[in-house]
C-alpha cells in the first residue's frame, strides 16, 4: 500500500518522511511475512525498513518494562516477569495483568493504544535490543543500513 501511494521521493519529501517502518506480529502467518519482504525488495528505491515483533510488539515494551514503570506505572516493587520478551505467550497481557491494572497512575484497566502512547517515549532501544534480540536486533540493523545508505533516519538505534 505504501509503495503505491508514494511511489515517488517528492512525496516521500512532502510528508517529512525519510523512511517507513513497516512492523508487525509474528503471529501473523509466514505468507504475510514473504509478501512483505517481497514487495519492500522490489521496490528496491523504496525507504523502508522491515521489522518483525516476536510474538507481539508489546514484547518490545516489556523489553524495558524497568524504564516504562519507572515514568508511567510506578509499581514497587516491579512485578517479575513471567517469561523473557520475546517468550511471553501473551505480552499484551502480561503488561494488562501486572502493570495497567495495578497501576494507581494509570487510568486504563487494560493496555491499549492510549496506554502505548504514554509508554513508547520510555522504551529505550538499547533495552529493547538487547532483552528482544530475534525481533527487535534485525529492525535496529535495518535502521543502520538505511542510514549508511543516505536513506534513513539521522538518530541511532
Amino acid at each position: 500500500m505504501l509503495t503505491r501511494l508514494y511511489p515517488i521521493p517528492s512525496e516521500w519529501e512532502r510528508l517529512g518522511c525519510d523512511l517507513f517502518v513497516v512492523v508487525h506480529d509474528s503471529r501473523k502467518t509466514e505468507e504475510v511475512q514473504k509478501d512483505i519482504k517481497n514487495i519492500l525488495g522490489a521496490a528496491r528505491d523504496f525507504p523502508a525498513v522491515y521489522g518483525l515483533a516476536i510474538q507481539e510488539v508489546e514484547a518490545w515494551v516489556l523489553g524495558d518494562i524497568e524504564n516504562v514503570n519507572k515514568n508511567v506505572f510506578k509499581i514497587y516493587p516491579v512485578p517479575e516477569l513471567p517469561a523473557a520478551p520475546e517468550r511471553d505467550k501473551d505480552p499484551k497481557k502480561t503488561l494488562t495483568d501486572l502493570f495497567v491494572r495495578k497501576s494507581k497512575e494509570s487510568e486504563f484497566d487494560r493496555w491499549n493504544a492510549e496506554c502505548a502512547r504514554k509508554a513508547a517515549p520510555f522504551v529505550r532501544a538499547s533495552q529493547v535490543r538487547r532483552r528482544c534480540p530475534r525481533g527487535f536486533g534485525p529492525l535496529v540493523k535495518s535502521f543502520r543500513r538505511a542510514r549508511l545508505s543516505g536513506r534513513g533516519p539521522g538518530d541511532s538505534l
